[in-house]
């Protein structure tokens, strides 16, 4: 290599492209920041480091420079000389543990806090003062401009630079004779001539078939990383890491690949996986003359090392140091072509490897400082770019790891146990490196006994059998009712009698002990006194379902070999050389003194056939031990008192339970008849008419049920779902509707007698997976490896089940149960046997465990191995969406996920798969979405697989490819060939399936911008990959603003111009950051059009407090109460409409800043206070607010209430002429981010009032005159008509407010919002065209209209801007009865879509120009309006502390419309807050129209076809009143419109006594006549609610 003449700007290195990527992917981010702090004790000369740091950075390029974005991508710009960015901060103030604390914080402050890669510095440092003899030194930089190497450089050199600058001298550091940019231009080219390309075919080869590593987690993995991470830490004992290098010297082997080879053998095992990929940074410099260069040269290796074919751990070792030494021979290829050359690129994980290993030696070893000792501070706050990175430090004497983890993934508990797992490996490593990597023990002694004994239940010993506890129940309770059925009842004597006979009858057949009898009975009362009679014989019951075809029934009945058959129906030909015996025409002879107890303990109770693998069901023998051990435990608990609910298919293993679980505890068994259909309505039914407590569905009848009824289990004692995955939405339904007061998760096959775990389901367990909780009483549960050895906790296993309830096996099948029953090595008993489930599960911390899936469900596609339950729990989570299932197919010999989906009419198959791919990681989104009316069941209501096999068919093949149609497809489709070089690409293909990549895309986005001027983000580019997605995406987009008008015209000429074009200067401006177009603004900015009308609204209510906005926020985590009053200080300075008044102006309205000043912050201790009573302080405090002075300010008050460790509440109050909603969440942003750093934000550009200017310029010009045409011609004859109010009007000004709030459940929102996609419309479409057929049943006009707010913010100029720019809008429409509802909707639509493009006008301007002789006081344009909040505040992250948004409902606030409706999402419900004028309208008549709205809502959600005329209310009083008025007026009903004046109608006085009078006789209502004529219009609406009130 040879320098290069050093110029401005230069070549990036790859390295450097990657860095770029991410940062235009995720801008802002701290996740590549390096660095950390240095304690510093001694004596220290701060002018010496100052020149020190200046030194470094003068010599080494990299740290002078930025990058800026070029149409091939990214560029370096090496900057002459750049100052060293060095920050003194003084805590000598302090006292010694408040200063270190600080200095935490700013250290920690400091690496959080992201660099702008196109701005100096991307490196800067901190020099904090806590004594005369005490520093703390940060050191931050950019990844992009140095690496761990580097680091070293920088503090050996700084040390050195400083050393000479103390002893005066010169310091002796040679001259580089290459600087980062020749680095990167020689990489360039090597790259560019081909001359790594070896080196990448052996890593295609090498990750070919690489799986991705699958380490079990405590959270499902999010669509979209935060990086935030933690970690834990360990210092290996000095003697360990001696014996761990002496191995390693023996091996010839380094210390890093022992150490990495111990890692392997954790994460294999703890994935349970042999193929393994760890990824680890390799200092990258391969020629001497670049050792001393500062700059980002580390390259990444993804090492993939087999552990399969059961190898020792020095084998591992042995394989590992042959990867390594191989990965070392090719690394010079760029890791990113690695990437593209193996494939693996997919969004929300890392490429190739998602864990890193790094050894490294102290950075600090060559740092030193006269007069002073140096080490390395802890504490800095961590971001994190894997899922787990092991960073290990050889410190000389000893080895010190510390684990980093993504938070998103995992806890620190969980992580701890993976290190100690290492650490034991490694041990075992030190001690026996022969001994088989499988062999290591991972778990703790005391973690095993937790696994084998502490979470298991003592064993249950019984010696009752069926029969035997239903006798004892006859003893205790023999009149008591035992069983029924539609049309009678059997005591406990009764059935005693009847089954009695049943067994004689048996027993005359030939039935002995043990002998299967068959039992072809449906669920009826039959059944079950066929099934205690087959145990009073002594034999076991097969279930043979009536419903199944004959084949399948004679197969049950030979393979299960039974004695005899028990039948209601004749079945001739049936069963042969058994004997049948018709349940009707018994022997009874001799029944009722027939012994008892003839079964034993472990002799046969029933067979149940499950599916078998071969296709051939095997038939499971279940015994007395198994389900006595079930019923009389304490799960799911019945006693005498209970209704036990018998609804499950009569073959199903859940019959068995529920009809002894009743029998046995002497409870009362009531059969729901096998011809009545099992929906929501019957299990009601059922419910209700037996007065049922106990009650056991399968999931997929509860979700049903759930989904059509959700309270129908109101008054149940215990609910029990078992048998397949409980829906966690489906349970929060039911817990929100008619809770039982029990719901239990029960978990368990028919191996295991049907339930062997069971967990009591809270709110809490519903956020993921519902767990199947702790083993019942007598069972015995363990989680295992593929070796069956005990796993630790938290990671995936197999779960065998152990104790009283294991089946003796299958029937006839020796080999089949000897493969699945397999010894019990853990159990205190000799000879116990556990079944091996084949389910995969694993364990909470708290013992509980979790289902995970199939082990035989689990499938792998392209590397990845793919739960298909994830992405069924994603499809859940959409809209619509009620029942799904996800499962492998294969398409012209291409692996496919495919899902089946069923649920709301209408779903989209396109646009599921277009939401999952935006939440989902590539290799989870399903190829093919099949929509269906409904999931197909098997009879034991599972999922019918097999069925959904065969309702899929592949789509056809795609069409051929399509040439662009118009010349931005044309440009774009040059684009995207000239970059991929593929000639023949449609526009239909993807730019990322073609070819393209991340660094590719930066540069698709940096030429769209050139060649067609339209800004397009990477996200977009990310969601729209194709030619025809993209360009349908900028059509219409404004070509952006490049050129610089303003910049060339002096200020004299731009005051020269017509104002609309000034307006039109300054959003470039704005970008430019250039305010008032570079001229200094002559007096006051004007008030903005909306702040016009708030202060006209202030004058006519001076003492109103309708238009207090408040902003009140949770703080959670440790408060620095002054850090937060800074905060604010800074964000009310840094906004200046926070600091505005309103005044008069020469007559006009103008905003006047006040200059900064302190911002009081009172502090309310309630700390002392017990929850409820510090809460209702809070809301007192919240509620104490009092209207605002306009003219004199200030317009916002904050206070801060102290609630408890940790817990606190900060109150804002503004006055809406300076906020709206849009600026809540700015604000918070700004609050979030000056607490965070301390660092104070620049002044947005632009400030409020310059928006004010461009809006009065604005208005001045042709858009605004259209638009001001549109809303003239769109509110031409619109009346102001009272509304029916029930107290006599008008309402004096203040409005008194009152709030009524009403909840539309999460499923008739889902509704609603699958209705607005179904019509191309939004939730807030739907719900207007609602509200106005509300209006229109309400007020009797077909012609209604009510207002809205609109953030009116279209321009990314003001998106960050704090004010009031938000607008109101008055939707009008006209409602006819007879069309469908749909077409109410796209009139609403279209309106809505007009409204949006004329927002900008504000509705003062509209008001004036629209309805000049506008009511005194009165709203002109409207009296009702509704708000639909569908932008929710996120909460922001403050380093430790979060704020999260408080919703306090207001108390006592005026009204700003005599009603106005506020709806907003409520988790995954709606919530409509209905505020209205108290002295206008009741409680009473707001709450039915309340629920008036819920339940137009609720139809047109179920059926958009419903006529509009269905759904006015019926109003059958307005109806009487209206036919009274049409009787004196002597016309037809029909001819009185309801909207008229009694007097425009012809009526007079003589005639409105004669209504009276005929109310009065007719209604029982006296109505005082001036109550009717005053005050409004005397209409029929009007009068109807003067009807009501009275009577």
């Amino acid at each position: 290599m040879t320098p290069s003449v050093t110029a401005f700007a230069c070549r990036t290195s790859l390295a450097q492209d990657r860095m770029w990527f991410f940062e235009q992917l995720v801008p802002g981010t701290a996740t590549y920041n390096l660095g950390g702090a240095v304690d510093i004790d001694g004596t220290l000369h701060a002018g010496h480091l100052t020149e020190a740091l200046r030194v470094c950075v003068q010599r080494h390029e990299s740290l002078r420079t930025t990058f800026e974005a070029t149409d091939t991508g990214a560029r370096q710009l090496v900057h002459d000389t750049a100052e060293p960015d060095l920050r003194h901060v003084d805590l000598t103030g302090l006292d010694e543990a408040a200063a270190e604390a600080e200095a935490d914080r700013v250290a920690a402050a400091e690496v959080a806090a992201p660099f702008d890669l196109r701005r100096l510095p991307l490196a800067r440092f901190v020099l904090l003062r806590l004594g005369a003899r005490r520093h703390v030194l940060t050191l931050t930089f950019h990844h992009i401009v140095t690496d761990d190497w580097s680091l070293g450089i920088f503090t050996r050199e700084l040390g050195a630079v400083y050393t000479a600058l103390s002893a005066g001298v010169a310091h002796r550091l040679p001259a580089l004779p290459l600087q980062y940019a020749d680095y990167a231009g020689w990489q360039r080219d090597l790259v560019e001539q081909g001359a790594v390309q070896d080196q990448l075919t052996y890593w295609r080869d090498r990750l070919d078939g690489a799986a991705t590593l699958d380490l079990p987690t405590d959270r499902r993995r999010p669509a979209e990383e935060s990086h935030h991470g933690a970690g834990v830490r360990v210092e290996l004992d000095p003697a360990l890491a001696e014996r761990l290098r002496g191995l390693s010297r023996g091996e010839g082997v380094t210390l890093f690949m022992t150490l990495l080879a111990g890692f392997t053998v954790m994460l294999g095992r703890w994935a349970g996986q042999t193929d393994v990929v760890v990824g680890t940074p390799i200092a990258n410099r391969p020629r001497r003359e670049l050792h001393d260069i500062v700059g980002l040269f580390v390259n990444m290796l993804a090492l993939r090392t087999d552990l399969g074919g059961a190898p020792t751990l020095r084998e591992v070792l042995r394989r590992t140091a042959a990867t390594c030494t191989a990965a070392y021979e090719h690394q010079d290829a760029p890791f990113d072509h690695v990437v593209t050359a193996a494939g693996d690129r997919a969004a929300g994980r890392h490429p190739l490897f998602q864990v890193l290993f790094q050894v490294l030696e102290d950075d600090l070893r060559g740092f030193g400082l006269p007069g002073a000792t140096v080490r390395a501070r802890d504490g800095a706050g961590h971001t994190v770019k894997f899922d787990l990175s092991c960073t290990v430090v050889d410190t000389g004497r000893t080895l010190v790891a510390e684990l980093q983890y993504a938070t998103d993934l995992w806890d620190e508990p969980s992580v701890r146990r993976m290190l100690d797992a290492w650490v034991r490996v490694l041990r075992a490593m030190a001690a026996r490196p022969d001994l088989g990597a499988d062999e290591v023990p991972l778990m703790s002694a005391a973690a095993l006994t937790d696994a084998v004994r502490t979470w298991n239940p003592p064993p249950r010993t019984s010696s009752l059998t069926l029969d035997g506890g239903f006798a004892e129940q006859v003893a205790l309770r023999p009149d008591a009712v035992a069983l029924s059925g539609p049309d009678r009842r059997w005591t406990y004597r009764d059935l005693d009698a009847e089954t009695s006979r049943v067994a004689a009858a048996l027993r005359s057949a030939g039935v002995g002990a043990d002998d299967p009898v068959g039992v072809h009975l449906g669920r009826c009362p039959e059944l079950v006194v066929a099934m205690l009679g087959v145990l009073k014989a002594g034999g076991g019951y097969l279930v043979l379902d009536p419903s199944l075809p004959p084949s399948r029934l004679r197969y049950l009945a030979a393979d299960a070999g039974v004695r005899a058959v028990l039948s209601a129906t004749p079945v001739a030909g049936l069963f042969t050389g058994v004997p049948i015996l018709p349940m009707d025409h018994l022997d009874g002879s001799g029944g009722d003194g027939a012994p008892r107890g003839a079964g034993f303990v472990d002799g046969l109770a029933n067979i149940v056939y499950t599916s078998g693998s071969t296709g051939e069901p095997k038939g499971v023998a279940v015994t007395h031990r198994g389900v006595v051990n079930l019923v009389t435990g304490d799960h799911a608990a019945v006693t005498a008192g209970d209704v036990v609910l018998l609804t499950a298919d009569p073959s199903f293993d859940t019959t068995t339970v529920m009809v002894w679980s009743a029998l046995l505890n002497g409870a009362h068994l009531a059969v729901v008849p096998a011809d009545q259909p099992l929906d929501a309505a019957t299990i009601r039914a059922a419910v209700t008419g037996h007065g049922a407590s106990v009650v056991r569905l399968t999931p997929a009848l509860f979700h049903l049920v759930a989904d059509t009824d959700p309270a129908a289990f109101d008054g149940v004692r215990c609910l029990v779902l078992g048998g397949d995955v409980p829906d966690p939405e489906r349970i929060r339904r039911v817990l929100a509707a008619g809770p039982p007061r029990s719901l239990v998760n029960a978990y368990g096959p028919t191996e295991v007698t049907v339930t062997a775990a069971a967990h009591v389901v809270g709110p809490a367990d519903l956020d993921d997976a519902v767990p199947i909780g702790l083993p019942v009483a007598g069972t015995s549960a363990y989680v295992v490896d593929r070796h069956l050895r005990p796993v630790p906790v938290g990671v995936v296993g197999e779960l065998l089940v152990g104790g009283a309830g294991v089946a003796r096996g299958y029937l006839r099948r020796p080999a089949a149960t000897a493969d699945r029953f397999v010894p019990d090595p853990f159990g205190p008993e000799p000879g116990g046997r556990l079944y091996r489930t084949g389910d995969l599960v694993r364990r909470r911390a708290d013992g509980a465990l979790v289902f995970v899936g199939r082990a035989d469900r689990q499938v792998k596609l392209r590397g990845h191995r793919v739960e298909p339950g994830e992405v069924e729990a994603a499809l859940r989570r959409l809209d619509g969406v009620g029942e799904c299932a996800v499962s492998l197919a294969e398409v012209a010999g291409d692996r496919r996920l495919v899902a089946h989906v069923a649920g709301d009419p209408g779903l989209d198959a396109a646009a599921l798969r277009e939401i999952l791919a935006r939440t989902l990681p590539p290799f989870l989104v399903p190829a093919h979405v099949v929509v269906l009316d409904r999931l197909p069941l098997t009879r034991t209501g599972k999922l019918d697989r097999a069925a959904l096999t065969a309702a899929f068919t592949p789509a056809a093949p795609a069409a051929p490819r399509r040439a662009p149609r118009d010349e931005r497809e044309r440009v774009l489709h040059d684009i995207w060939t000239g970059l991929l070089g593929v000639a023949d690409l449609g526009i239909d293909d993807d730019f990322f399936a073609s070819g393209g990549h991340s660094l590719l895309a930066v540069t698709a986005a940096a030429a769209v911008r050139h060649r067609l001027g339209v800004e397009v983000t990477l996200r977009e580019l990310f969601a729209h990959p194709s030619v025809a997605a993209l360009a349908g995406l900028l059509d219409g987009r404004e070509c952006a603003e490049d050129g610089h008008p303003a910049g060339v015209l002096t200020a004299a000429a731009v005051a020269a111009l017509p104002p609309h074009e000034r307006a039109g200067l300054r959003p470039p401006s704005w970008r430019r950051g250039v305010a008032d177009l570079g001229t200094p603004p002559d007096g006051p900015a004007p008030a903005s059009g909306s702040q016009r009308a708030m202060l006209f609204l202030d004058r006519l209510a001076p003492t109103g407090t309708a238009y207090l906005t408040t902003a009140h926020t949770r703080l959670t985590g440790p408060l620095d109460v002054a850090a937060l009053h800074a905060a604010l200080t800074a964000v009310v300075h840094r906004h200046e409409v926070l600091r505005t008044v309103l005044r008069l102006h020469d007559g006009h309205p103008v905003q006047v800043v006040l200059p900064p000043g302190p911002v009081p912050l009172p502090v309310n201790d309630l700390t002392s206070l017990d929850p409820a009573a510090a809460g209702e302080g809070l809301r007192r405090l919240a509620a104490a607010d009092g209207p605002f002075d306009l003219a004199e300010g200030p317009l916002i008050r904050a206070r801060l209430a102290l609630l408890g460790d940790g817990d606190a509440a900060l109150l804002l109050t503004f006055h809406h002429a300076v906020v709206d909603g849009w600026s809540m969440g700015v604000l918070a942003a700004d609050v979030a981010a000056h607490y965070r750093t301390g660092a104070t934000l620049p002044p947005p550009v632009p400030q409020h009032g310059e928006y004010s200017r461009w809006q009065e310029e604005w208005l001045q010009g042709p858009d605004a005159l259209r638009s001001l045409g549109y809303w003239r011609q769109r509110l031409d004859g619109l009346c102001d008509t009272p509304l029916p109010g029930d107290l006599p009007g008008p309402a004096p000004l203040p409005l008194r407010g009152r709030t009524h709030r009403l909840t539309l459940p999460a499923d008739h929102a889902a509704g609603l919002a699958a209705l607005a996609r179904a019509h191309d419309a939004t939730l807030f479409m739907v719900l207007a065209a609602a509200l106005h057929v509300l209006l229109a049943g309400w007020t009797g006009r077909t012609d209604v209209s009510f207002g809205s707010q609109v953030a009116n913010r279209p321009d990314e100029e003001v998106r960050d801007l704090v004010g009031f720019l938000a607008n109101v809008v008055v939707l009008r429409g006209e409602v006819v009865p007879d069309e469908p509802f749909a077409a109410l909707l796209r009139r609403t639509a279209a309106t809505c879509l007009e409204a949006y493009e004329h927002q900008r006008v504000p509705f003062d301007a509209v008001v004036r120009h629209v309805a000049p002789d506008r009511p005194g006081g009165g709203n002109p344009l409207f009296r009702v309006a509704m708000t639909v909040h569908n932008t929710p505040q996120p909460a922001q992250e403050a380093g430790p502390l979060r704020l999260r948004p408080l919703d306090l409902e207001p108390g006592g606030q005026d009204a700003r419309h005599e009603l106005e409706l506020d709806i907003r999402a409520d988790g995954d419900a709606l919530r409509c807050d209905l505020t209205y004028a108290a002295d206008l309208f009741t409680q009473q008549t707001i709450a039915a129209l309340g629920e008036t709205y819920r339940r137009i809502l609720r139809t047109v959600a179920g059926d958009a076809a419903t006529p509009v005329g269905d759904l006015l209310a019926a109003d059958q009083l307005r109806e009487t009143v209206r036919g009274i008025v049409a009787e004196v007026l002597g016309g037809a009903l029909d001819a009185v419109d309801d909207a008229a004046d009694f007097f425009a109608l012809g009526g007079d006085s003589l005639g409105a006594v004669r209504v009276q009078e005929l109310i009065r006789d007719r209604c029982g209502a006296d109505v005082p006549l001036a109550d009717w004529l005053a005050g409004g219009a005397a209409d029929v609406p009007r009068l109807t609610a003067l009807v009501r009130r009275a009577a």
